[in-house]
């Protein structure tokens, strides 16, 4: 008796204390946490029967007079006695009568609750402890009762009112518990004089208790209520209209479930900056949720649609984005969040059969060079399938986009596939003429002559996560780029051209069959044929060669040095070089006399090339020297070249060479005037660099034709010389000459004639 005793006395004191304690310590601890006035009109307690009902709690005004922007006629709440052995809320009513909602737009994006959503914004952003974990709850029965809503807009002159919301939830909960469901679902309100009710179809003496509610909303135009979005929001949305068709399914098992499924579709939507400039529009953003269970953390889409969504992004003369606003929200968001939830919670289980994205463009504009950069990209297609999180298999996936200039009719196209995971990415890509002027206005600021030409690919890419194997390796299966050529920004005044306005012109360059491994520093080169390479090397009357006024500043020169000397560990291999039918054209304006040389019919072989490798490579050439208008010379070689060190050996054959065009480099050394004279060679010649000096050997038969030589006479006209030295033909059989360092030259010659 006296354990029951003291049970009912303490119950007793309960019924009394508690209430004003409660109202006291509510009305000082939520007044501290909003800054504002809140009050508590009676609390009734009863012990008993964990019963609690609060009437008449009340927000006031900043100022302190006016209505109350929140008012609540009666809270209740029916406790469980579970709850104290769980540790944790289990509630087996919540009923929330009366509410009445006061809000005013001030204008600008303001509202007369920013004072309380500032304190509520710093409380949230100050850090929890990660180890308590989330806070476990199971709520049943709960029902919000004749609530309203008033909203007052200053700025544009207008009222909006929500009256007799009613809602009803069957529970919520976060762990197992069986409690006595008597709730049916249920949503329904009055907008405006718009009256709307989703009620709900259940199975109430079914030992599950399943219930399910449907909400639907058809083309509901959101522009009138943008207005009222906060204006700190990074983008703001112009125009949205909103279809939804979810079904709201509860069932009260040994672990309750509360399941959403249905669809949901956003149309013509179009987000801006702060400034009113279009970022994003899309036609059509919809979802198939084939099933979400929040409780349980599953997340099932069968489908997501994204339908014509054009993105515009915009770089300043100072290098910001136009989207660099929304990045920087998202970075001050992600630093201010909430400790995670600890690692002991339940994982997101997420799913989505489809992924596509239909007709996409971008808008690329790049004030940052001149002159301004712009890129469009469209007929943007992309497909995923079979996403999952945790990622347990690889995710499939393809896409296709066009790539060039706005208002341009060539454009490439690029296409992808593969398949990924957080560990695993494969994807195979083919790229079709993309333009080089593309790059033009990047190339600029550091490269006078513009670039033309288009790019064709086939590759493919390979990540791994896996520390113990090449992170990431790109094959190239073949690249080809057609057509491309140098072409000065602008001839300078008393500049000499060869021919056209072309610096330099590549029919056609393959690569076929490589590998670049980024974690090992490789790159490993196929095959690369170069087909009708031209280029012309010039030399102007002031000494400077024609690509010392390419570069507009010193910069990229540091900055290669700085390359070279990060890229120091990079090793290089090319499996086989092939040069075609290039040309070359040589003026030299700073001669004592114009130097003038074309080289035609230019073939070239390399095999085996290694740039840090001390293998020797084979090497082949063979190419056509005259001067303008004159009768060619040929030269053929076949033979190795070593690189490190260096060491040249092979055959080579000359006949013809024009010695006469170079006269000027060498006429004062001789100190007559050589008006022809054509050389040629047939044997052998080896070069080796040593540290003492390099070693140089000449074998072979060598002859001069057509020699035609004059004293200098003193003065400069032809009259003024006189006729020096003159032969048809001096042919030198078995030349051989040696250099070496420490030694004196030696030549011998065979036989004379």
């Amino acid at each position: 008796m006296g354990g029951l005793g003291a049970l009912v006395f303490l119950m007793a004191l309960s019924w009394v204390i508690v209430p004003p304690l409660l109202k006291s310590q509510l009305e000082q601890r939520v007044s501290a946490l909003l800054g504002r006035s809140f009050t508590v009109g009676r609390i009734d307690f009863k012990p008993w029967s964990l019963e609690l009902s609060v009437e008449n709690l009340a927000i006031a005004q900043a100022a302190g007079a006016g209505e109350p922007p929140l008012r609540v006629g009666r809270v209740y709440v029916d406790a469980s006695i579970e709850s104290l052995r769980r540790l944790a809320p289990v509630l087996d009513a919540v009923e929330v009568d009366g509410l009445q909602l006061r809000v005013t737009h001030l204008g600008d994006g303001k509202y007369d609750f920013d004072d309380i959503l500032a304190r509520l914004t710093e409380q949230l952003a100050k850090p929890r402890d990660a180890s308590a974990g989330p806070q476990r709850f199971a709520l049943f029965n709960l029902n919000l009762r004749d609530a309203s809503l008033d909203f007052q807009d200053l700025a544009a002159g207008q009222k909006h009112t929500l009256r007799q919301l009613q809602l009803s939830v069957p529970f919520l909960s976060n762990f197992d518990a069986l409690r006595a469901v008597k709730t049916e679902p249920r949503l329904a309100f009055q907008l405006n004089g718009s009256a709307f009710d989703s009620r709900a179809a259940g199975l109430l003496f079914e030992d599950s208790h399943a219930t399910e509610a449907a909400i639907r909303i058809q083309a509901l135009d959101l522009k009138p209520y943008l207005p009222y979005l906060p204006a700190s929001l990074p983008l703001k949305l112009h125009s949205a209209v909103l279809d939804v068709d979810m079904k709201l399914a509860f069932v009260q098992s040994q672990k309750p479930q509360l399941k959403l499924s249905g669809s949901a579709s956003v149309q013509s939507v179009q987000m801006n900056d702060p400034q009113g400039a279009e970022l994003l529009r899309f036609d059509r953003l919809a979802l198939a949720l084939e099933e979400a269970r929040p409780l349980e953390r599953v997340l099932r889409l069968s489908d997501i649609q994204l339908v014509k969504p054009s993105v515009r992004v915009e770089r300043g003369r100072g290098g910001r984005l136009n989207w660099a606003l929304a990045a920087a929200s998202s970075a001050r968001t992600k630093a201010e969040s909430p400790a995670s939830p600890s690692a002991g919670a339940p994982a997101w289980q997420v799913e989505v059969a489809q992924v596509a994205l239909q007709d996409g463009s971008l808008h690329w504009a790049d004030a940052g060079t001149q002159p301004v950069a712009r890129l469009r990209a469209q007929d943007i297609h992309l497909k995923a399938t079979n996403i999952r999180w945790p990622m347990a298999t690889m995710a499939p996936f393809e896409g296709s986009l066009s790539l060039g200039q706005p208002e341009s009719q060539d454009l490439a196209k690029f296409q992808f596939s593969g398949q990924a995971s957080d560990v695993l990415a494969e994807v195979d890509a083919q790229l079709q003429s993309l333009p080089l002027a593309l790059a033009g206005p990047y190339l600029a600021p550091v490269l006078k002559p513009r670039v033309q030409g288009s790019l064709s690919a086939e590759a493919s890419l390979q990540w791994r996560a896996d520390p113990q194997a090449e992170p990431l390796v790109v094959a190239i299966k073949k690249l080809t780029a057609d057509r491309v050529s140098l072409l000065p920004a602008g001839a300078p005044a008393g500049r000499a051209r060869l021919a056209g306005d072309q610096l330099a012109s590549i029919q056609k360059l393959e690569l076929q069959d490589a590998r670049i491994e980024i974690g090992r520093q490789t790159v490993n080169l196929g095959r690369v044929k170069v087909m009708q390479p031209t280029g012309s090397v010039e030399r102007f009357s002031n000494g400077h060669w024609m690509w010392s006024d390419w570069m507009t500043s010193t910069e990229p020169q540091a900055a290669k040095a700085t390359g070279t000397a990060a890229g120091a560990g990079w090793k290089l291999s090319l499996a086989e070089l092939a040069v075609e039918r290039g040309a070359l054209q040589f003026l030299d304006g700073a001669a004592a006399q114009p130097v003038a040389l074309q080289v035609t019919d230019l073939q070239l072989g390399v095999k085996g090339f290694e740039l840090q490798g001390k293998k020797p490579m084979q090497t082949r050439a063979s190419l056509l020297v005259r001067q303008p208008q004159g009768e060619p010379g040929k030269v053929e070689w076949q033979g190795t070249v070593a690189l490190d060190p260096l060491a040249v050996q092979g055959d080579v054959s000359a006949a013809q060479l024009p010695v006469h065009a170079l006269e000027p480099y060498f006429a004062d050394a001789l100190n007559i005037k050589l008006l022809r004279a054509e050389a040629g060679f047939k044997g052998r010649v080896s070069y080796s660099a040593a540290s003492a000096g390099p070693e140089v050997r000449l074998q072979g038969d060598a002859l001069v034709e057509e020699l035609r030589t004059r004293t200098t006479g003193g003065g400069t006209s032809a009259a003024a010389s006189e006729e020096l030295l003159n032969w048809k033909a001096l042919s030198l059989r078995g030349l051989d000459v040696a250099v070496a360092p420490g030694a004196a030259t030696q030549v011998k010659v065979a036989e004379t004639a």
